[in-house]
């Protein structure tokens, strides 16, 4: 597949349901939380300031209640079957990262199939609504 064929997601957030899947984030609120990551911020505010994000945990805080919940940034993702983007676990991303760097194009690191293999069991567990 060549450069111009290929699809590629920009960095998406997302938030670990209560029944255990992974929600994203709207685009626009994605773009946000990336941009205070990476601005340095340890925390960014959504949603009028109703929740706030923790970067070193990577959890999601209710500001009133202090209830929270896992978030996940997804850097590199696959297509389901069902058209929808799933995003790698963060070491299966770091390894297309050192692979292929952010813009798809390919490097001199080599990945090896067992690594990605291993994982095939939680990409199996991980669902995105």
């Amino acid at each position: 597949q060549d450069q111009a064929e290929r699809i590629f997601v920009p960095v998406l957030w997302y938030f670990r349901r209560n029944d255990g899947r992974l929600q994203s984030y709207s685009q626009e609120e994605s773009d946000h939380i990336e941009a205070e990551l990476q601005a340095g911020k340890e925390e960014a505010l959504i949603y009028n300031g109703k929740y706030k994000i923790l970067f070193e945990s990577l959890k999601q805080v209710r500001c009133d209640s202090g209830t929270d919940r896992d978030v996940v940034r997804g850097t590199w993702h696959f297509q389901r079957s069902d058209g929808s983007f799933q995003p790698y676990p963060a070491d299966v991303a770091s390894l297309l990262d050192e692979a292929f760097g952010n813009d798809g194009e390919e490097k001199e690191a080599h990945l090896l199939p067992l690594e990605i293999n291993d994982q095939a069991e939680n990409l199996r567990n991980e669902e995105v609504a």
